[in-house]
């Protein structure tokens, strides 16, 4: 009777030590789980990003970090291969899948970035904030060059869409912007029509600035009759 209480308790705790083994396993597991989960949603704007600019073909298949993508599926496949024999054998490999994907986000970053700052050099219309001063003086330009410095230092430029949607966006307002730069009156190196517009922006031109070659740069840009001669006092 005694023997047989004795084999009881001991299935009994052999039971009970399989069951706190399973829970521990349960609870190790869910942790990897949650893991992999934070990696993978830190994955995707990168990931995004990435596809958009290589749709666009911005940004080349040598720039992508292949080797590393490569490495993460290693890890997935020995990931798949053990879990469902040795769970507890997982932790290793989804260490270093954890690792490779914060490597391979760097790394789309890294070539993102550089690929987004040429798209922007080439495709954006440059502003020269010393080109728009010269302009604010004349009244009928306010507003649109305004509209210009808005439409330059849109925050969206600094870094690359995550989708169509936004980069159609970017696009449409770089078309705008080339429009109102192209509306501005023609840039001149010309050295008097220079020290014309200067000597105005800090506060009037003496006649003797008005030369022909001013006059004739004034005219052509629909801006002569904006100024009014002044006798000094």
């Amino acid at each position: 009777m005694i023997s047989i209480q004795a084999d009881s308790v001991r299935k009994l705790l052999t039971r009970y030590s399989q069951l706190e083994r399973d829970r521990k396993i349960e609870k190790a597991l869910n942790c990897r789980a949650e893991e992999l989960a934070d990696a993978a949603s830190k994955l995707q704007a990168p990931v995004k990003r990435a596809s958009l600019l290589r749709d666009r073909e911005w940004l080349k298949s040598r720039d992508l970090p292949t080797g590393d993508l490569d490495k993460a599926r290693e890890q997935i496949g020995k990931i798949t291969e053990l879990l469902p024999t040795d769970p507890e054998g997982i932790n290793k490999p989804v260490g270093q899948l954890v690792k490779g994907i914060t490597k391979v986000i760097e790394k789309l970053d890294l070539s993102t970035e550089k690929a987004w700052v040429e798209v922007v050099k080439r495709k954006k219309p440059s502003v020269d904030e010393t080109f728009l001063k010269q302009f604010e003086i004349f009244d009928s330009t306010t507003e649109t060059i305004t509209h210009i410095r808005n439409l330059s230092r849109d925050p969206s430029d600094a870094r690359a869409p995550l989708d169509r949607d936004s980069l159609t966006a970017i696009e449409n307002r770089w078309e705008r912007l080339g429009e109102l730069i192209a509306k501005l009156p023609k840039s001149t190196d010309n050295p008097d029509v220079k020290r014309f517009l200067n000597a105005v922006n800090k506060g009037g031109a003496p006649l003797s600035l008005l030369t022909d070659a001013v006059t004739q740069y004034l005219t052509e840009a629909g801006q002569f009759e904006s100024f009014r001669i002044y006798q000094a006092k």
